[in-house]
């Protein structure tokens, strides 16, 4: 009876959605890593985002090759709206993600889905590798994992979520698999207001839904930074205090309704809030307005209701960070603009 059951689940459809826009030089090693699955029953949705390289011209190809694969062409609109198409068409029992530039190991699927022969899990998320690339050269490797599987009901989610969060589990869509009812029944989708972290909101929406998941020690998606690019080309022209208290207003309700919203939860919380906020006037000492819109426009993001309230009773770790809340609870904003102002002090305090 038990084989009977693992094999019926074996011939599950996931459903992978991958946005594409311009990746040309890493999308075949992306698909590829999605259609060498050792477990094949999948579907593999390509969004092509309005691409203006031959990413197009790369999917139409796959597509023809391989009947799992399914294209859609359309207007660039953006990452969530792209991911968002993918979900409408998807067909599979299961969804994922994976990004047009990234990859995932072959065993990943079949491992993970044999955790789904528990019928009450609605999610299994599991480790990431983040590969940092120069010249196309592997340079490091970051691995963010938990140190052993287990399972939890998410009414338990508080006695969770930190040690989770600092593992990178639900910062990113695209290192899970998620039960397709529940986000179709809850109509969960991507903010298409947010440019970034617009993942987390996503995967907060989520597990609101969600009663039980399933975490895994195996960091099985590799994520693909290329140091030669910049950040500013990389997410241009984003409105990061807008994306931020989009997020802000959304884990605020989260916490408060599994109870996180009070000692030492609310003061984790309120710490990763406020980095948040601080590297959106990082973002702002990056761009080429003046030195005196700079120091206005840091002023009117520490003012923020939201910033003061997240600075309150914020929990923060690091001596550049604890210093830099000093002064802005002291509102030194002479020294502060200065500190920010230092070639690269907040890429230091943030690596």
């Amino acid at each position: 009876m038990e084989k009977l059951r693992v094999m019926t689940m074996r011939e599950a459809l996931i459903s992978v959605i991958m946005p594409v826009y311009n990746a040309e030089k890493r999308l075949e090693m992306s698909i590829n890593s999605v259609l060498n699955q050792t477990y094949q029953q999948l579907e593999l949705i390509l969004i092509d985002d309005g691409s203006t390289d031959s990413s197009a011209m790369i999917c139409d190809q796959y597509a023809r090759a391989d009947k799992r694969v399914m294209v859609v062409h359309q207007e660039n609109a953006r990452v969530s709206a792209a991911r968002n198409r993918g979900i409408q068409l998807a067909t599979g029992e299961y969804l994922s993600f994976i990004d047009a530039d990234d990859t995932i190991d072959p065993e990943t699927y079949a491992v993970v889905m044999k955790q789904f022969t528990d019928r009450s899990i609605d999610m299994v998320i599991y480790g990431m590798q983040f590969d940092y690339y120069k010249n196309q050269k592997l340079q490091k490797r970051h691995i963010k994992s938990i140190e052993k599987n287990y399972c939890f009901n998410v009414k338990n989610i508080n006695a969770h979520f930190s040690y989770l969060s600092d593992q990178n589990y639900f910062l990113s869509s695209c290192n899970k698999v998620i039960k397709s009812t529940i986000i179709k029944d809850n109509q969960i989708v991507f903010e298409k207001e947010m440019s970034i972290l617009e993942d987390f909101k996503f995967v907060l929406d989520v597990l609101e839904k969600s009663k039980k998941v399933c975490v895994l020690d195996g960091a099985w998606y590799h994520y693909y930074h290329d140091l030669n690019a910049s950040q500013l080309k990389r997410r241009p022209a984003i409105d990061y205090i807008r994306n931020f208290q989009i997020l802000d207003k959304r884990l605020r309700e989260f916490s408060q309704k599994f109870e996180m919203d009070k000692g030492n939860e609310l003061e984790k919380i309120n710490g990763m809030i406020l980095r948040y906020y601080i590297i959106a006037i990082e973002k702002r000492f990056t761009s080429n307005d003046r030195l005196k819109e700079k120091y206005i426009k840091m002023k009117e993001i520490i003012t923020l209701n939201e910033f003061q309230t997240a600075l309150k009773n914020a929990a923060v770790s690091g001596k550049r960070l604890i210093i830099v809340v000093h002064l802005l609870k002291k509102k030194s904003f002479i020294i502060l603009f200065w500190l920010f102002l230092a070639n690269g002090y907040l890429g230091k305090m943030f690596r």
